[in-house]
């Protein structure tokens, strides 16, 4: 069996015109399940962004001036978010599942 020609290689070729509308056929009616789960990507990454954030904060914070009784409010906020991303990551993944 001899391999294909460079010019035969499937990616060299074009985008097929007609496959866009073909998938989309399919996606159209689970419109609603994509749409909320491409609205939970920003505030998934939102919410994992702001866990080191939270974290600088810290050192910057109660631990540099030795205030152990202040870290509680930033220790709240850390475990908020880390449950947030969890929540939303999940619920995401679900309706990604799902449609």
């Amino acid at each position: 069996m001899t391999p294909p020609a460079k010019d035969d290689y499937e990616g060299k070729r074009r985008f097929a015109g007609g496959l866009l509308p073909r998938l989309l056929k399919y996606a159209w009616p689970q419109r609603g399940l994509l749409g909320i789960s491409f609205l939970l990507f920003p505030l998934a990454a939102a919410s994992q962004l702001g866990q080191p954030y939270v974290l600088k904060l810290v050192l910057d914070g109660p631990i540099k001036d030795g205030n152990a009784a202040g870290i509680t409010p930033y220790l709240l906020v850390f475990i908020g978010l880390v449950l947030g991303q969890g929540i939303l990551q999940f619920t995401q993944s679900l309706l990604m599942t799902l449609a």
